[in-house]
């Protein structure tokens, strides 16, 4: 059991404890001193755990490589972090693969009971067929391991609720957070980029570029897509105002989306989560946007105040769309700020990690948690407990010798 305690606030009283909370990713070592940054004073002792494969793929072939590297590199990072002193109370993984190979390595040692929270619970359904009924009895079986499980968007929160009763009580709604890397920022002034106005789109999950090919054509509008396949946005040659951008991440990805006129998300009518990422990037930086109105995008765009909404497939409404923002500096500022307001209002990843480490806070305890504000000028400790350093929350240093990350315990 976690350090539990109480403290008395002109509020009310509230429940003050410091989990100990392992977060697994495969980030940088920049993005995680970044990443870390951020989790300062939320009000547990997190420890970051990086490493793993690069999980980009081209082809199915090194799509399944990529998964045994993953299993492979999940099985050992279990091994560590269940054998350490003093165990976490709480892990939380990124994929369905992690949890599953955590959780059997959970059984496998003794006294190692520390509970586990799947950070992406997405169940891709593509069809009827006896593919999709087995996806969803795989996904079945990784909720019933799980402790808690978070899903994107409502839509997702109500189906997965309907299909999976007696696991009902694990799932969690949280929108993706996003948050800005400065080092990122800087990074994207070394790429140049059209000095006309653009339009740009990005991604390949779902998306409908037929139907944003067929609404810019007759415009004219130069509009860059980034995605590394041709064969998503139908593989033949494209009009000479549509250009491919291939390998197109990171700092040149962040350059093309700042400098864009309009940010186009075309997506097909699914219901399973798809081109939230990329939204919430615009977002951020501020960028009038157009988007499909899908069951899973709607969370992240204000119900279609943050955003422009077309239907899917409408190559007419989505072509006034981009019409009506192209033509207009006032619609396009306005957009761009209701935009901006509601990503800072709910949807930073700073707020999304507070909003899960309460909901671990909640099943460990049996209790909801709340959070007394912090007095101005100082980092609040944990639940709000003593204040904390700035540099006390601190997680993972560097890889060791091994190969293997370092680990730290000053964060408990």
């Amino acid at each position: 059991m976690p350090p539990v305690g109480f403290v008395a606030h002109h509020q009310g009283w509230y429940v003050t404890l410091q989990l100990r909370i392992d977060i697994h990713n495969r980030f940088s070592a920049h993005e995680n001193r970044f990443f870390r940054a951020e989790l300062d004073g939320i009000g547990a002792g997190f420890r970051i755990v990086p490493g793993g494969p690069d999980m980009a793929h081209r082809t199915r072939l090194e799509q399944v490589v990529g998964w045994w590297r993953l299993i492979w590199s999940a099985w050992k990072k279990s091994g560590d972090t269940l054998s350490e002193r003093p165990r976490p109370d709480f892990l939380f993984v990124n994929t369905h693969l992690e949890l599953l190979v955590f959780t059997l390595r959970r059984r496998l040692v003794r006294g190692a009971r520390p509970r586990v929270a799947l950070v992406n619970f997405i169940v891709a359904q593509n069809g009827r067929g006896l593919s999709s009924r087995l996806r969803r009895l795989y996904y079945g079986r990784v909720l019933a391991e799980a402790d808690l499980a978070f899903c994107h968007t409502r839509h997702d929160l109500d189906l997965y609720a309907e299909w999976y009763p007696s696991g009902s009580g694990k799932l969690r709604f949280q929108p993706f957070g996003f948050a800005v890397d400065p080092h990122e920022s800087e990074g994207a002034a070394a790429f140049e980029t059209p000095t006309e106005p653009y339009l740009f789109s990005a991604g390949r999950s779902s998306r409908d570029y037929a139907t944003l090919i067929g609404a810019v054509e007759p415009l004219g509008l130069p509009l860059y897509i980034a995605c590394d396949k041709a064969s998503e946005i139908g593989g033949g040659g494209l009009p000479p105002n549509i250009h491919l951008l291939r390998d197109c991440y990171g700092a040149k990805f962040r350059a093309y989306l700042g400098g864009a006129r309009v940010l186009v998300t075309p997506l097909q009518p699914v219901e399973h989560s798809a081109g939230q990422m990329v939204v919430l990037e615009g977002l951020a930086l501020e960028i009038p946007q157009v988007v499909t109105e899908v069951p899973g995008i709607v969370d992240y765009v204000d119900q279609g105040r943050a955003a422009r909404m077309v239907a899917p497939g409408d190559v007419g409404a989505l072509r006034q769309a981009i019409t009506d923002l192209w033509a207009s500096e006032g619609n396009r500022a306005d957009l761009a700020r209701r935009g901006r307001s509601f990503f800072e209002a709910q949807l930073t990843r700073r707020s999304a990690w507070e909003a899960m480490t309460a909901a671990a806070e909640e099943v460990t305890l049996g209790v909801k948690t709340l959070t007394p504000p912090a007095r101005k000028g100082s980092i609040a400790g944990p639940r709000g407990g003593p204040e904390l350093r700035p540099d006390a929350v601190e997680s993972t240093t560097e890889g060791g010798d091994d190969g293997r990350p370092k680990r730290t315990d000053s964060a408990w």
